[in-house]
């Protein structure tokens, strides 16, 4: 799912590889300037004994938009919980709202006028009280 991210905040259990984990690279997921495989999981990128982001390590290992993106997130606690967000709103709260304007951006310019999608959506045949959960 494009809009899913975790939010890793220990780290143990998010794979750098496989795991949507940056809110605010366009892949959600890192780009590599030298693979290294001891990197497996979010944690690897953290120095042991300092409990900060190994900034060395992640400018070798990643692109610059990549290592800036990593840098700019707070380095995983071991007393942490990662957490699962929706990284296409401001507050990583799923709404149904969002996922629309999700999609929207994906649809062809001819598609439909995002004004004429709301005003379809508002005229549904269904309860007022639905209707504001859009």
């Amino acid at each position: 799912m494009e809009g899913k991210c975790i939010l890793p905040k220990c780290g143990h259990n998010v794979s750098i590889r496989n795991d949507p984990w940056l809110p605010n690279h366009p892949n959600k997921r890192p780009v590599w300037r030298v693979a290294d495989p001891r990197l497996q999981v979010v944690i690897d990128l953290v120095h042991r004994t300092q409990g900060i982001w190994d900034q060395d390590l992640i400018q070798a290992s990643f692109n610059n938009d990549s290592a800036r993106c990593i840098l700019q997130l707070p380095a995983p606690r071991p007393d942490g919980h990662d957490q699962l967000i929706w990284a296409s709103d401001a507050h990583g709260l799923f709404s149904i709202k969002s996922a629309i304007h999700l999609n929207l951006k994906r649809c062809p310019p001819n598609m439909l006028s995002r004004d004429k999608l709301w005003q379809q959506l508002w005229k549904f045949n269904t309860q007022d009280r639905l209707k504001l959960l859009l």
